[in-house]
């Protein structure tokens, strides 16, 4: 029980780092910004979702994912609507980056609890050798889901 104790404390301190990071972004007016440099500079909808893509990459590494979420969906979706783009295509997208950033240091939740209950106690920096070719992998499936819509779109188009 300790242990879980311990592992459980440190995720909750980082999501509550996370929320006062999220509150600083808000105050300061960052996400208006980011909108505005959105409108401005992508000129196409595979431009808009690869530098959204880099943008959630890097905020994912710095922050928590679901913070994240309640932060940027409502400043990048009505973007992305803008640009043509399937909501669910461009859900996948986000929710494919935000899985990406979980397994990235120095913040990845997933990364973190998953080091913290190994047999062998391994830290971030033990456990990253282990998860590079998962890290390969679902890299590649965020390129493949931004360059190839159908593929985040095929199942629900089936419903229609």
């Amino acid at each position: 029980m300790a242990g879980s104790a311990v592992t459980s404390a440190t995720i909750l301190i980082i999501i509550s780092m996370a929320n006062v990071f999220t509150y600083v972004l808000t105050v300061n007016h960052i996400p208006d910004a980011v909108s505005g440099f959105f409108l401005n500079f992508a000129d196409s909808p595979l431009v808009f979702l690869l530098l959204v893509s880099l943008i959630l990459l890097i905020l994912g590494m710095l922050t928590e994912v679901t913070s994240l979420i309640v932060l940027l969906t409502p400043i990048f979706m009505p973007i992305a609507m803008e640009f043509g783009i399937d909501p669910v295509h461009f859900g996948m997208v986000m929710i494919m980056n935000f899985a990406l950033a979980n397994i990235t240091p120095p913040v990845g939740l997933s990364l973190i609890a998953g080091a913290s209950v190994t047999d062998k106690k391994m830290g971030i920096e033990e456990t990253l050798p282990y998860i590079l070719h998962v890290l390969l992998i679902v890299g590649i499936m965020v390129v493949l889901i931004i360059f190839i819509p159908s593929i985040s779109t095929f199942l629900p188009n089936l419903l229609k």
